[in-house]
């Protein structure tokens, strides 16, 4: 239930929960339900004839859903402005497809390509079209360095005719195929070693 003895309007809006990679077809479909329940008048018949016991008041009206938003669950970490793509960029706050291609290709206020990679993040400003106000608007989420990486891994077992064989495997020399795609972040640590921390894991397709 998700409001006692309330009304809800057209513009409200509730969250359905998260989809989980076991609710994810094979072809990345996903397929969602919304059931209304207890919408109607209490202490009135069913269709078998059966009076229906309420606690009083009544329900009335209809159940509907204009649509459903599905979004990505947020990773934590910094955008690494060296190699984040245009389409990241521009979903930073005050960043535009315009200046998103100008800062992913370096192109600085002549129009000339030449700024990356990017030394400090104060370089942004020499970007055609960047605003104090949209650097300071997205500064907070922007790193020189990567810190959050997804590494697929795939295992395979398979049926060789002997150890020594170096042919090139073919599809029926595979057994068992599993992958598996992990969120780390590395943490760099003194002495020159990385401390690598898992954040999420799910099932490559």
């Amino acid at each position: 239930m998700l409001k006692k003895h309330g009304q809800y309007g057209k513009q409200d809006s509730f969250n359905a929960g998260k989809i989980k990679p076991e609710n994810i077809s094979e072809n990345g479909n996903v397929k969602i339900r919304l059931t209304s329940h207890n919408v109607i008048e209490r202490n009135t018949d069913d269709k078998t004839g059966k009076t229906l016991v309420g606690t009083g008041g009544k329900q009335t009206g209809i159940a509907w859903f204009n649509y459903a938003v599905v979004t990505p669950v947020p990773v934590p970490g910094r955008v690494n402005i060296n190699t984040a793509p245009p389409r990241l960029l521009a979903s930073l706050p005050g960043i535009n497809s315009t200046l998103a291609e100008n800062i992913y290709t370096g192109r600085d206020r002549n129009g000339k390509k030449i700024l990356k990679p990017y030394k400090c993040l104060g370089n942004l400003f020499k970007v055609k079209g960047m605003t104090p106000d949209i650097f300071e608007r997205c500064v907070n989420i922007l790193d020189l360095d990567s810190s959050d990486f997804t590494v697929e891994v795939e295992a395979q077992i398979l049926k060789l005719k002997n150890l020594n064989e170096t042919a090139e495997l073919s599809p029926d020399s595979i057994i068992a195929s599993r992958r598996k795609r992990f969120v780390i972040e590395a943490d760099k640590k003194e002495g020159g070693y990385i401390d690598i921390s898992e954040i999420e894991q799910y099932p490559a397709r």
